[in-house]
């Protein structure tokens, strides 16, 4: 695998899978980890790869993922794990980013990285770990994952967030082909017409 990607820049770990392919991360704070993560390493859209490995803590490839929401949690207000909450009956010792204010961002997997680091544009066929780490992906990862040799560019999860059954999922999908767009400038057209194609069916579904 990619030797550019190390738990050095890691922005985060996981703490929750909703599904086989919708993780939580909960991103490091302050002074948690040497290096501290910024808005821009977690924003919407971005591009991430998540470690993925057995019990026995073998490295089984890492999962390709898209950053598509976020959530500011306060456990003072609302949250399940308010200590305050927790019976005094219970000796319950609850991790310190459960007592304090963290954000954590959803993260859907849309393809994967095998150990000799060829990408594919499947669903993984892992899932995390719990505290898996997960990174930023750096573009020429990025680059590398839409390659498709002499074919030219890969776009085959396409299909899958169009379908997805996720509040941001069209959000997530337009936001995909602008920067596809942008970065494949030899595929604008067809891409345009993608795009042109989800918007319309966004208008008629409304109407319906």
């Amino acid at each position: 695998m990619s030797d550019n990607i190390g738990s050095a820049n890691a922005i985060g770990c996981i703490v929750k899978t909703n599904s086989h392919v919708e993780y939580l991360c909960r991103i490091y704070r302050h002074r948690e980890v040497d290096h501290t993560p910024h808005a821009e390493d977690f924003r919407f859209g971005r591009f991430v790869t998540v470690e993925s490995g057995d019990n026995l803590g073998g490295a089984l490839g890492r999962i390709v993922g898209l950053i598509c929401n976020t959530h500011v949690v306060n456990p003072d207000f609302g949250s399940p794990f308010n200590p305050q909450m927790v019976s005094d009956d219970f000796d319950i010792t609850l991790p310190p980013y459960l007592q304090a204010d963290f954000t954590a961002v959803e993260v859907v997997g849309i393809g994967w990285e095998s150990p000799d680091s060829n990408y594919l544009q499947l669903v993984p066929p892992h899932a995390p770990m719990m505290n898996a780490p997960v990174h930023p992906m750096p573009e020429a990862d990025v680059a590398r994952f839409h390659q498709q040799g002499d074919r030219g560019l890969r776009v085959d999860y396409l299909p899958f967030l169009i379908n997805w059954n996720h509040p941001l999922a069209q959000d997530l999908l337009l936001h995909q082909l602008r920067f596809l767009r942008a970065s494949f400038s030899e595929h604008a057209d067809a891409l345009t017409v993608v795009e042109n194609m989800v918007k319309w069916k966004s208008i008629v579904g409304g109407l319906r």
